[in-house]
C-alpha cells in the first residue's frame, strides 16, 4: 500500500504535498501572536516591550538542523507577521518511555499535548497486572521526576480525553489541565469531533465504501471482548468505510467511526467478514500486531473556538502491513 497514505488524505479532502506528507512542521517553542496571549505566563502585548527572552519576527525556511530564522524587527513590524521565538533550548519533540520506545509529539497549544501512541501501552487504571504498560502512569511519573521533556513545558498535568485500545497506535490527546478536563470531554461526549482511522484487512471487502450500524455490547462467554448484540445490552454504532486499495488477500480501508464504542473498528471489520490483520481478539495474530491506526483527529476546540486538525504520519504503517 506504497501510496495508501496519499488516498487516505485525499479522500479526506485534505490538501496533500506527496514531498511532505507527515512532515510536521516544527518551530521550537513558537506562539501564534494574539494579543494577551499568555506565553509561559507572560502575557504578549500586541505593542510595546517583548516578554524576556523571546524575539519576534517573520519565519524563513527551516535551516538542515531544523531550525527557523526571523528577520528584523522593522521588516517584522512592515510585514505585519508575527510569531514569537524563545532563545533558549527548544522543548523535545519526542520523548522515552521507560521500556526504551520513543514517542512523538504530534500537536501541542496551551490546553492541549497530542502524541503519537505506540502499540501496548493501556490507558486503563494505574494498578493491576499490566501495571508496567500504563500509558497514563509513565506520563505523570515523567511529570513528577521532572524529566526535561515535560519540565520544559512546565508540566504539571497530563490526562487523556479519550482512548485508543492498548495495540492501537496514533493520535492520542491529552488535557494539560484539571480545569480544561469538562470542556473537553464535552466536544468528544457530543460526537462533534471526527476521527479518521487507517486499517489492514485480512480478506477484502465485499464493497468498495459501505456503511455499518451493528450494535455492540460485552460479550458475557468472554471477559474483554466484545461483540454484535441486538438484545439490551447492545448500544448504537456507527462506522463509514472505504476501500483504498488491495492486494494479496488484504485490504487498505479508511474508517470513520460516528460513535466511540469499544473494539468498534474491529468487530464492525469482523462483521463484513474481513477482521482487522493481527487482531487476536477478533481475527488471527499478525507478526507486526494489529494493522489498525487513528492517523486524523479533528475537533472544535473550546478555548481557542477554531477547529483544530492533528495528522499522524502513515508512510510506515502502510508500508509494513502492504
Amino acid at each position: 500500500f506504497q501510496r495508501g497514505d496519499l488516498l487516505a488524505h485525499r479522500a479526506l479532502g485534505d490538501v496533500v504535498d506527496q514531498g511532505r506528507l507527515g512532515e510536521r512542521l516544527r518551530l521550537g517553542e513558537v506562539a501564534e501572536d494574539f494579543e494577551g496571549l499568555d506565553l509561559h505566563g507572560s502575557t504578549i502585548p500586541r505593542t510595546g516591550r517583548l516578554p524576556s527572552g523571546f524575539f519576534r519576527g517573520t519565519v524563513r525556511s527551516p535551516s538542515p538542523s531544523g531550525a527557523f530564522t526571523a528577520s528584523s524587527v522593522q521588516e517584522w513590524r512592515e510585514a505585519g507577521a508575527f510569531l514569537w521565538f524563545d532563545r533558549g533550548v527548544a522543548k523535545p519533540d519526542s520523548f522515552e518511555l521507560p521500556d526504551g520506545t520513543i514517542v512523538n509529539i504530534l500537536y501541542e497549544d496551551r490546553g492541549v499535548l497530542a502524541i503519537d501512541k505506540p502499540a501496548g501501552w493501556m490507558l486503563g487504571p494505574d494498578d493491576g497486572e499490566h501495571a508496567d504498560r500504563g500509558l497514563h502512569r509513565a506520563l505523570v511519573d515523567a511529570i513528577e521526576t521532572g524529566e526535561w521533556w515535560a519540565r520544559s513545558r512546565n508540566l504539571k498535568f497530563l490526562r487523556f480525553v479519550h482512548r485508543l485500545d492498548a495495540p492501537t497506535t496514533g493520535v492520542l490527546l491529552f488535557s494539560k489541565s484539571q480545569g480544561a478536563m469538562p470542556a473537553l470531554s464535552r466536544v468528544f461526549a457530543e460526537r462533534t469531533v471526527k476521527k479518521a482511522y487507517l486499517a489492514a484487512t485480512d480478506g477484502i471487502p465485499r464493497l468498495g465504501e459501505w456503511v455499518c450500524r451493528e450494535p455492540l455490547g460485552p460479550d458475557p462467554a468472554e471477559h474483554g471482548k466484545h461483540r454484535v448484540d441486538h438484545g439490551p445490552e447492545g448500544k448504537q454504532a456507527e462506522t463509514s468505510f472505504r476501500v483504498l486499495g488491495s492486494r494479496e488477500g488484504r485490504a487498505l480501508v479508511l474508517a470513520l467511526p460516528v460513535t466511540g464504542r469499544t473494539h468498534q473498528i474491529r468487530l464492525h471489520l469482523a462483521h463484513a467478514g474481513c477482521p482487522v490483520a493481527g487482531d487476536i481478539l477478533y481475527g488471527r495474530r499478525d507478526f507486526h500486531g494489529l494493522a489498525l491506526r487513528s492517523f486524523r483527529l479533528e475537533y472544535p476546540d473550546p478555548f481557542l473556538k477554531r477547529t483544530t486538525t492533528i495528522i499522524a504520519p502513515t508512510e510506515a504503517f502502510c508500508r509494513r502491513y502492504g
